[in-house]
């Protein structure tokens, strides 16, 4: 399987909206009842070998975030981490090797994805962009 067959088949396994948009695999979750968030996937090749890159955005952090303690999280946490873009956007970041993963180990890491970036734009950065 490629990777957006891998994330088709893991948007499947927990009832979620999948869309492909060019070459980026892009799955609709709904976190905390009727909270929704936006995990993307691409293709990214690392020495030969393929990998799928998972992220959600979470937003811009006011300069009053407590960057310690979003980096503290991620000692929690069990596929993803807490990232920040080039330009400055915090986001949940996540790979998976494509060629010995499953639709069912990708499922949990897009969950992961996606409740930890609602839980940090809702509950400590008092955002919602997804």
């Amino acid at each position: 399987m490629d990777v957006h067959e891998l994330v088709w088949k893991a948007a499947e396994i927990i009832e979620s909206k999948y869309y492909k948009n060019g070459e980026i695999s892009i799955v609709d979750l709904t976190v905390r009842g009727d909270r929704k968030q936006m995990v993307y996937t691409k293709l990214k090749i690392i020495d030969g070998e393929k990998y799928g890159l998972v992220f959600s955005k979470i937003g811009r952090a006011p300069s009053n975030t407590d960057t310690l303690q979003l980096l503290k999280i991620n000692y929690f946490l069990n596929y993803s981490k807490i990232s920040m873009t080039p330009d400055g956007m915090l986001c949940t970041l996540a790979s998976f090797p494509v060629e010995t993963s499953n639709p069912f180990d990708v499922s949990k890491i897009l969950k992961e994805v996606a409740k930890i970036a609602d839980d940090i734009e809702k509950d400590i950065l008092k955002l919602d962009i997804s």
